[in-house]
């Protein structure tokens, strides 16, 4: 495979031995990543490799399109949930042309020569999960390759977080720096061996950087915890939803506005088809931060249960910020609608604005 060096998106260099947050247990790691992985998808047109999620490695990291680079036969790409959520799962195609995913798939690399395609084909041809990558070699290929500074690509740094624990009446608290533009996460386990998500927190880029005593967790007979703080270099999204007016616009969906309240996890809505008309559904909404709730920098994931909303009253939203102008954030998103959490009725992309309190 040969990636193309002035376009290489970050997840090139992060298989060179990054830090990540690892998934079982929220503990920060380093080396490779995908030695001795399969491909989990195999369908005739894409080889998938490990399954793509918001914050896979602990960070996501932004959308890199060029128009010189696109879905033609034998090329190497990065899955991905939505705009901006592109972490460690990337695939290889086969010899077909998949126009449909330019300009939501980044593509950084082709597949030259018939032995090297041949590969790919036979990878293609079995089924899932029954091959394996051995190891990865990143190698650079000629002299001006070689005056490639990877290090200037700068990817989110993910870091070990330690702090002061306390244990008061009912809460468990950390004494924690945390820098703006960044996510500290907190995992928590019984006995060392089965852990689950504690907490998550974003700072934004504009909130001032400080140390607090942060409630992370109800005090039990026993509890071990791993902390990572994952800071970015880029990013303008706000840490939350709170006074702000979230309006998705696309072919399917027509116009839907979301009104958040003080709290930030509900308010109203109200679905538009076209330009001038009533609207077509409206009501109240609530945030089902059980279901999907994460905000980075760059991207957010959440999942809203509108009251009322045709026979689609579940809304995944992947939204993937592009810019900030006079405090209001715009970017692309992609939406899911479901008839319950777990069944989909149809996707719809377009654009985002959410608007400053």
């Amino acid at each position: 495979m040969r990636a193309t060096r002035s376009r290489s998106p970050r997840e090139l260099l992060a298989e060179g031995g990054a830090n990540r947050v690892r998934s079982v247990d929220g503990a920060v790691v380093d080396g490779p990543r995908y030695d001795g992985q399969a491909f989990r998808v195999t369908d005739g047109q894409r080889a998938v490799m490990s399954e793509a999620s918001f914050e896979d490695g602990g960070y996501c990291f932004a959308d890199e399109f060029s128009a010189s680079l696109r879905h033609e036969p034998y090329v190497l790409a990065l899955d991905n949930v939505g705009p901006n959520t592109n972490g460690g799962s990337w695939y290889l195609t086969g010899n077909a042309t998949l126009s449909e995913r330019d300009d939501r798939y980044v593509v950084f690399g082709r597949v030259p020569g018939a032995a090297s395609r041949s590969v790919v084909d036979a990878i293609l041809s079995n089924p899932p999960a029954t091959t394996n990558v051995t190891g990865i070699t990143i190698r650079k290929t000629g002299p001006v390759e070689e005056q490639f500074d990877e290090t200037a690509v700068a990817l989110p740094e993910v870091l070990p977080a330690s702090g002061p624990i306390r244990v008061g009446t009912g809460v468990v608290e950390m004494n924690r720096f945390q820098v703006a533009a960044s996510v500290l996460m907190v995992t928590r386990s019984d006995d060392l061996e089965g852990w689950q998500p504690q907490l998550r927190r974003m700072r934004a880029w504009d909130e001032v950087p400080f140390a607090d005593w942060i409630a992370i967790d109800t005090p039990a007979a026993r509890g071990f915890y791993q902390c990572s703080q994952v800071i970015y270099p880029e990013g303008d999204l706000p840490s939350g939803f709170a006074n702000r007016i979230l309006t998705l616009t696309g072919p399917g969906l027509g116009t839907l506005i979301y009104h958040f309240d003080s709290g930030g996890l509900g308010g109203s809505y109200e679905n538009i088809l076209q330009p001038g008309e009533p609207p077509l559904f409206e009501g109240n909404f609530t945030v089902r931060t059980d279901l999907a709730y994460r905000i980075s920098p760059v991207a957010f994931e959440i999942m809203i249960e509108s009251e009322g909303l045709g026979g689609s009253p579940f809304n995944l939203i992947v939204g993937g910020g592009d810019s900030m102008v006079g405090g209001n954030a715009f970017g692309r998103h992609r939406t899911i609608f479901l008839s319950t959490p777990e069944i989909p009725t149809f996707t719809d992309h377009g654009q985002f604005e959410l608007t400053a309190p």
